[in-house]
Formats: structure tokens, sequence, C-alpha cells
């Protein structure tokens, strides 16, 4: 189970259940005994689902006196069920101690090195960070933060830039209006968090390194386009 997966999906099916007064138990299955990951965690004591309402444990098969199911969510049902959607945005607000999301920073998006084996994701990683800092951005590495702080912190911001990744997917609680500038590998160009950015009317930029001429040697590893980069930066600089 991804970070985004999770946001955006699951604990939008588990507000549905909670909206329409369900008081049972959810089943979530740590199947690998591992333990289920901190944002799981996080997330459900911060929306009050304490340990009495959560089965995280499955011995074998089990038959259960009875099951309530909302369909399988996918990311594309912010299009078509926009106003859940919104409803959960304020939900988790509400749950995070956000009256209303004010903006104003830029921030890069690092990946989760502890996710990701200690690497960053960005092959010209050097190049990216002086180009941002001289245009104001600060780092920030979500994965890092507690999930509330998560939350917080993107009411805060009012462009949001990085490489494609689960993270992206907190763009839900931006600001309406806000600036995504979303990096890719041309090997892995994935359309999957449009829904969240349309939804909310933010302008949407996408890079990715052109291969009309030459290879992309780098796999779905990103290698980000500088001169493209620094083109959105420098006019948003001009706005």
């Amino acid at each position: 189970m991804t970070f985004g997966h999770w946001l955006t999906e699951e604990l939008v099916s588990l507000y549905v259940h909670e909206m329409s007064g369900f008081t049972g138990k959810y089943v979530i299955d740590d199947r690998h005994g591992e333990g289920l990951p901190s944002f799981v965690n996080e997330s459900l004591v911060l929306l009050g689902i304490g340990d009495d309402r959560l089965i995280t444990k499955l011995n074998g098969p089990t038959r259960f006196r009875s099951v309530t199911y909302a369909p399988v969510i996918t990311h594309d049902f912010a299009a078509v069920y926009p106003d859940v959607y919104l409803g959960y945005r304020e939900w988790m607000y509400a749950a995070a101690g956000v009256s209303e999301p004010t903006g104003g920073r830029r921030i890069w998006l690092a990946r989760d090195q502890r996710l990701s084996g200690g690497r960053s994701g960005l092959i010209n990683e050097d190049e990216v960070r002086e180009l941002i800092e001289r245009h104001g951005f600060e780092i920030e590495d979500p994965g890092q933060l507690p999930f509330a702080d998560q939350i917080r912190m993107m009411a805060d911001v009012s462009v949001w830039a990085g490489a494609h990744g689960s993270a992206a997917r907190n763009a839900l609680f931006m600001p309406r209006r806000s600036t995504v500038i979303e990096c890719f590998s041309p090997y892995l160009a994935n359309k999957s968090n449009s829904a969240y950015f349309r939804l909310l009317q933010h302008d949407y930029r996408m890079i990715m390194m052109e291969t009309a001429y030459d290879d992309y040697p780098w796999g779905v590893e990103v290698f980000v386009d500088i001169e493209h980069l620094a083109l959105i930066l420098d006019g948003l600089d001009n706005d």
C-alpha cells in the first residue's frame, strides 16, 4: 500500500463509511506481519478511529456475520464525485486543525528516501536545487513529517513542484487555484493525479525531457529539464 493510494482512495472510502453512519470495524489486514505503515496509524488516530474499530490480523479465511462495502475507489473518482472529495478535504482540514488554507509558500517535495533506498529520484538533483532555491523554494520531504503536519503544511503552499510520486496527491490540500509542477521520466508518464488538480482548478505544468533527438538513458528515474523548469519559474515570478 502506497501513501498516495491510502490518502486519496482508502481514506476516501473510510470517509464515505463514516459519513453514512457506519459504526462497525474496519478490516486492514497486516498480512505480512510487518505492521501497518506509520501514515496509516497516524491518520486513523487523527480521524478518531481507535484500535477498538480495527481488525488488522486475519488468521486464514474468515466468515463475517455482515459486511458493508463501498465501491473500489480509484483516482478518477474525483472527477465523477467531486462533492465527495471536497467533503473529504474539509473533513481532513478539520481533523488537522486547518481553518482556512492560506497558501504563500513554494516547496519542492522531495522523495521519502526511507522508502527509496536512500535515492532522491532525481539524476540532476544539485542542478535542480540551485535553481529552485533562487526562486524562493523550500525543500520538504513530507514522508518525514507526522501525517497531520503534512496536511497543515500543504494548506500553506501555493506552488508545489517535484518528481511524480505519491507525495503529489498532497496537492489535494493546497488552496484552490494553486500551481503544481510535476516532473516525469519519459518512460513513466502517469496522469493519475490529474483529477485532483482539476478538482481544485490548479494551474498544472508537466515537465519531461525530450527524446526527439537524444536517447534518455536513466529509465524511470527523473532527469529534470532545467531549461523548461527555469522557463516556468520565471513565468511565476513575473505574474
